[in-house]
């Protein structure tokens, strides 16, 4: 149709719009937590992305409303980056472009975006544990597993977490860290390598959930926080299983629960030993025993005396009626420990209850230090004719983090090769003596401990050389002479007749870096005049002493000599064997009177001991009658030392005008290197 002359013709050509805004999401800096491409974040101010037309004005709207609640421009290269707070919660961004002649797009498809900013409230019992499921004390190299477990609330957490070793008291090497993964959400592991160094360290673990929100450090704990070792019918009784024992009146049953020793299975005066193996996980804080107990106890932990504040530091009396609480912290260690109640009842009816109860904090201790180690040497005990050839031997051994294991060793050189003796010891003595039975010896041996930390840390104590002879027929290792013969399984140093000396020594020379110890059965039939052990450095001096009450030994070149005498008044002389210079000449003032160790037939042991201390030597002499320990029967500080390169060691007797019959056998004579 024309009109005024111009023709209207429709134009089918598109409207010219920009793009609608796609790929919108959080940037990779402000998408915290787990993924950076999640779009859950921990944070307010984010940075929406996306594209659009380059160019265009990109508004960016949340859910349903039409007000933008930002705006930013699309770059050259079709991509926008545009700031926005969001509030904590969940969020529909959209986005819509609008270009410069305000042609706009079409409304994008929404992106939901969630700012998290809640702390997980989950629990994590944290864990650590070397290939034998120690946990700890650990010393370098080892490799131990880490295991988290999500515990009480458990939410979800990143698929990693981060654990960090921070020193607690830990001194010297690089602590490590180690990435713990999970396969079901609930249970993450990973291993670190134990560096150098002493002392505890402490995780710090890098848990957050996906958003970001690192878990609080108050929650990551123990197992248990608490552990409890209560009276049960788990403990052992003198040293059995409660199932084996006669109690109750004859019942191998346990104790009723609760009571380590209950009142119905007690008798009048009846004294029982109770022992309980427990385990430390963790750093120690804190650990209270408490204890009600009718009559008294001894109680150690770990062999350390915990409480014994009864009548001459013997024992502990609890009132019945109530319990008693006593700190032991100091006395737990990390790993394998055991309690130890020596109960006595006083008559009527008797109870032991024990509770110990100790917190802690994740964490473990490293320890590279070996233990600290004494010098080996023979236990003083009552020895007879079945063990004097299979002596037992001590040795005193600390740790900061508790001796595991004393192993007796043996060889036949001090050189080795050394095998191990019987079974490893766990558990002390006394304090931190301990002591290991040995092996029957025949002829020379040498011996040594290998003692080992908590940690697998070992110290190898100075080697022993001991030597027994049964003296009842010669040997290659000594030389006899003059009237000593044998007779009757006895070496005979004297017949019962006047004028006589005789006597035998040991060959080799005895190593004297330390303790020297000589132990011998003594039988002396008449009146006089009595043996000799001196300690010499050349055999030509041997028996060169005279007969009578010079023992044989008096005048030999030597270093010391005890002499035990019968004639008159029993005595033992300690004093040096070549001369009496320097020595009172009142006999007196350096024998001690003694009585039952001569003549008489009796079966006597005798053991000498000569211990260095700087310039000088304390000599104790001991003597056992019967099955009764040995007794200390004279001692003597003596100036000067045994010779560095080692020392002869023999037995000598006489007789002169009065005479006896002087026989020894079961010889043991050892010496440190």
């Amino acid at each position: 149709t024309l009109r005024g002359g111009v023709r209207w013709i429709p134009s089918r050509a598109p409207v010219d719009r920009p793009a609608t805004p796609h790929s919108i999401g959080l940037s990779a800096a402000t998408d915290t937590g787990a993924s950076t491409s999640d779009g859950i974040t921990k944070l307010n101010a984010v940075t929406v992305t996306g594209r659009a037309s380059a160019g265009s004005t990109v508004a960016l709207f949340d859910g349903s409303g039409t007000t933008a609640i930002a705006t930013g421009t699309a770059a050259s290269d079709n991509t926008f980056a545009i700031p926005v707070t969001l509030a904590a919660g969940d969020h529909s961004i959209t986005g819509r472009a609008t270009d410069t002649q305000s042609k706009s797009s079409g409304v994008s498809v929404a992106r939901a975006i969630t700012v998290d900013q809640t702390a997980p409230t989950t629990i994590v019992n944290l864990t650590f544990a070397d290939g034998s499921g120690s946990p700890g004390p650990y010393r370098q190299g080892t490799v131990v597993t880490v295991t988290a477990v999500l515990a009480q609330n458990p939410t979800d957490l990143a698929p990693s977490l981060t654990l960090n070793l921070v020193p607690g008291t830990h001194l010297g090497g690089t602590l490590p860290s180690t990435v713990l993964t999970s396969a079901d959400g609930t249970t993450y592991t990973g291993t670190l390598t134990v560096p150098a160094g002493n002392g505890t360290v402490l995780p710090s673990l890098v848990a957050t959930d996906i958003a970001g929100n690192p878990i609080a450090s108050s929650n990551v704990r123990l197992p248990n926080p608490t552990s409890y070792v209560g009276s049960d019918g788990t403990w052992s009784m003198d040293g059995t299983g409660y199932a084996t024992v006669s109690a109750c009146g004859g019942s191998t049953s346990a104790p009723p629960a609760q009571w380590i020793w209950s009142s119905t299975c007690s008798l009048a005066w009846q004294k029982h030993t109770f022992a309980k193996d427990f385990s430390v996980s963790g750093l120690l804080t804190a650990a209270t025993l408490d204890l009600t107990i009718d009559n008294w106890a001894r109680i150690t932990i770990n062999g350390d005396p915990v409480a014994w504040p009864y009548a001459q530091g013997q024992s502990f009396e609890a009132t019945w009626s109530t319990i008693t609480s006593i700190p032991v912290t100091s006395k737990i260690r990390s790993g394998s420990n055991t309690i130890s109640i020596y109960a006595e009842d006083y008559g009527g009816e008797s109870g032991v209850l024990a509770r110990l109860t100790m917190t802690g904090v994740p964490g473990f201790v490293i320890d590279n230090t070996a233990p600290t180690v004494g010098e080996v040497q023979r236990q003083l005990v009552a020895e007879t004719s079945s063990t004097w050839n299979a002596p037992r031997y001590t040795v005193t051994a600390t740790d900061s983090v508790g001796i595991a294991t004393v192993m007796l060793q043996t060889a036949t050189s001090s050189n080795g090769p050394w095998t191990d003796s019987g079974t490893a010891v766990t558990q002390p003595f006394s304090g931190s003596i301990y002591v290991v039975p040995g092996p029957t010896i025949s002829g020379t041996k040498w011996v040594r401990m290998s003692v080992k930390d908590a940690a697998g840390n070992e110290s190898i104590t100075d080697s022993v050389l001991v030597t027994v002879w049964n003296a009842s027929s010669g040997n290659a290792e000594w030389t006899t002479g003059y009237s000593a013969y044998f007779s009757g399984g006895w070496l005979v140093l004297t017949p019962s007749s006047g004028g006589q000396k005789g006597g035998g020594y040991f060959e080799p020379l005895i190593p004297t870096g330390g303790q020297v110890s000589v132990s011998f059965d003594l039988e002396v039939n008449g009146n006089a005049d009595g043996i000799c052990v001196p300690f010499f450095s050349e055999p030509l001096a041997f028996l060169t002493g005279g007969a009578g009450g010079s023992l044989g030994c008096q005048g030999m070149a030597g270093t010391f000599f005890v002499g035990i005498e019968e004639y008159g008044t029993d005595t033992i002389r300690i004093a040096v064997p070549n001369n009496y210079s320097g020595m009172p000449n009142d006999y007196y003032d350096w024998e001690a009177p003694v009585s039952g160790l001569a003549n008489t037939s009796n079966d006597i042991r005798i053991t000498i001991i000569l211990t260095p201390s700087g310039g000088s030597t304390f000599i104790d002499v001991r003597a056992q009658v019967g099955s009764a320990d040995p007794v200390q029967k004279a001692s003597r500080t003596m100036s000067g030392t045994l010779p560095s390169a080692g020392i002869l060691v023999g037995f000598t007797a006489g007789t002169g005008g009065e005479v006896a019959e002087h026989k020894i056998r079961n010889i043991v004579i050892s010496g440190s290197n």
